[in-house]
């Protein structure tokens, strides 16, 4: 089987890109509301939820073999994307109307990424997430194994642990306690725990 290009991830990644757009419409509707209020933790878990999702299909993007045009203009706004934070603090740019010529957009792509290239350096933009270890992926396959067998289960695990299974079966009833939040709980279990807590879930079709 050919290796996966980053077009492959273009529907999925237009996809969260629409879904953090209406995130932010709506999180402007709840302006006012107290933090504890059910729709604002639900927004604040969507969010969450949403930014684990965007880092996944982000990484699974860099790892692939760029071909043509399309694969670099992906590349391109994920670039942008992390130089600049969630999709409407700076609109990724368009390439101009009326490019019919190869040649021009081919230039016109150049340019595109040449600009990425400058904001994420000025930014300081992080290198890409590694792939998670094959390790730290098994062992939290088995503990989501466990407790999805016997919720009982999760009351042996550390905080950490519980918070990758929570996250792994979308369960926040089974969070630590302490008044976690979804962004909470991300927050406590880091980059590479949540890394491979998607691919676990990946993994499990959910």
């Amino acid at each position: 089987m050919p290796d996966k290009r980053p077009s492959f991830y273009r529907a999925h990644w237009d996809a969260l890109t629409q879904e953090a757009a209406l995130l932010v419409a709506e999180a402007k509707a709840l302006r006012g509301l107290p933090a504890l209020h059910q729709r604002v933790q639900a927004q604040e878990a969507a969010l969450a939820a949403l930014d684990v999702s965007k880092d996944a299909v982000a990484h699974g993007v860099w790892l692939a073999t760029a071909q043509d045009l399309g694969d670099l203009l992906l590349l391109a706004e994920i670039a942008w994307e992390y130089a600049w934070g969630l999709a409407g603090t700076a609109p990724f740019p368009t390439l101009p109307d009326g490019i019919d010529d190869r040649e021009q957009e081919e230039v016109a792509v150049a340019y595109l990424i040449r600009g990425v290239v400058a904001v994420a350096a000025a930014a300081s933009l992080p290198p890409p997430r590694r792939e998670p270890a094959a390790a730290l992926v098994a062992a939290i396959t088995r503990m989501v194994a466990s407790v999805h067998e016997d919720e009982a289960a999760i009351g042996v695990l550390s905080t950490g642990e519980a918070i990758a299974v929570a996250l792994v079966l979308n369960r926040a009833d089974l969070l630590p306690h302490g008044g976690y939040t979804w962004i909470d709980a991300v927050d406590r279990l880091g980059p590479e725990w949540c890394a491979a807590a998607h691919a676990v879930q990946r993994q499990r079709g959910t």
